[in-house]
């Protein structure tokens, strides 16, 4: 768990592969709970690739224990944008960071067999306020 003031660094990486022609996007939200707190929007995805490094790192500075302000990247190995960045405008609501639960949620726009990510490393760092 956290208390105000306390930061969070969650660290993600794994490998993907995608279907042969017309893959479709990918999404990536990082919840804290329930809630989203950061998630790169729909990514187009290059086809016919194989076990592809992914990474994530998301920075959460807790302003309470309901509020966080978080801003993160993605690296997608082999895309031809493989740079994605996790804006937030403003502070993300509806956190409870006493549990410190991270998840992180995956979304393809097309369901296929060979459309698949894995997640390999799965890290939380917290440095208390």
């Amino acid at each position: 768990g956290g208390v105000a003031g306390d930061i969070f660094i969650v660290r993600a990486a794994g490998v993907f592969s995608t279907k042969a022609s017309g893959p479709g996007t990918l999404m990536l939200t990082l919840l804290e709970n329930a809630a989203g707190v950061a998630q790169t929007g729909a990514v187009t995805m290059t086809q016919n690739l194989t076990d592809r490094g992914w990474s994530m790192e998301v920075v959460l500075a807790a302003l309470d224990l309901t509020e966080v302000e978080a801003q993160g990247m993605v690296l997608m190995g082999g895309t031809s944008n493989p740079v994605r960045d996790m804006p937030n405008a403003a502070r993300v609501a509806g956190t409870s960071l006493l549990t410190g639960t991270f998840t992180i949620k995956v979304a393809w726009s097309l369901a296929d067999p060979a459309n698949t990510i894995t997640l390999r490393q799965f890290m939380v760092t917290r440095m208390a306020a």
